[in-house]
């Protein structure tokens, strides 16, 4: 594991949420370019790697654990 501060490991959860705005506003479109498939696979694969993080999902609270896990299906 990681030595990680709390604040830290909130700092990493903050921008995976950045990513998870990136995902629903790109899964919001109804005829998505290749450039915005692209970007969401990209922000998609952010979180899955973030989610094998063992410090980060600890720090995850059960609501965003349960969000991020639904995303990364």
């Amino acid at each position: 594991m990681e030595n990680l501060t709390k604040a830290e490991i909130q700092s990493h959860i903050k921008a995976a949420y950045d990513s998870v705005e990136v995902v629903n506003e790109l899964k919001a479109i109804a005829k998505p370019t290749e450039y915005e498939k692209d970007r969401l696979k990209r922000n998609i694969d952010h979180l899955k790697i973030m989610m094998q993080k063992e410090w980060f999902v600890t720090g995850l609270k059960a609501t965003q654990k349960k969000e991020l896990t639904e995303i990364i299906k």
